[in-house]
């Protein structure tokens, strides 16, 4: 299974941000146990970069990014990649470009915190807890799947007829309703 990890999972796991360190250090067990085939992309390693340098330096930060290339495969960000993201219906483009990214390498899911970050995406987000989920069979993959589907059109359908629903609280109806477990 092919995942893209958003930088927020890999700043969890370097930042050992609590309480999401855990379930972002168990989906890099995921690829280096071999059920998973993680990506990033070229810019969210800059991104890292940056953002971990302020916390714990650069030698410990260059140390992290070691351990994630070691773990992770690195798209490239293309020219064209770059115009497609500018062309998906999202709010940030750095969210966008990392779908269009997913996209081209034929990931199932990108792993986020941010669900609602990826509205319009062309690749399912999912949580990493969710993930775990369906990997161990309590929430499999084709039902995450539908729940984030089912989600996406009942908030794009409830926004055209001019009400505004909160993604996190519909997706957690629809579990719910539907007899699915989730962490939400």
């Amino acid at each position: 299974m092919k995942v893209f990890i958003d930088t927020n999972i890999i700043l969890d796991y370097l930042a050992d941000r609590s309480p999401y360190s855990g379930h972002a250090e168990q989906i890099f067990n995921l690829c280096i146990q071999g059920r998973a085939e993680g990506y990033i992309t070229a810019s969210s390693a800059t991104d890292i970069y940056y953002l971990m340098n302020k916390v714990i330096g650069q030698q410990k930060t260059r140390a992290g990014l070691e351990m994630i290339f070691s773990l992770l495969n690195v798209a490239s960000v293309a020219k064209s990649d770059l115009k497609k993201a500018m062309e998906l219906s999202m709010t940030d483009f750095e969210d966008a470009l990392v779908a269009v990214c997913a996209k081209r390498v034929g990931a199932e899911y990108i792993v986020t915190r941010d669900e609602k970050g990826f509205n319009g995406s062309p690749v399912p987000p999912i949580t990493p807890w969710n993930l775990l989920k369906a990997l161990s069979g309590k929430l499999d993959a084709q039902n995450a799947f539908m729940l984030s589907v089912m989600t996406d059109e009942v908030v794009a359908s409830s926004k055209i007829e001019g009400v505004i629903l909160d993604k996190a609280l519909v997706r957690s109806s629809l579990a719910k309703k539907f007899g699915f477990e989730t962490a939400d």
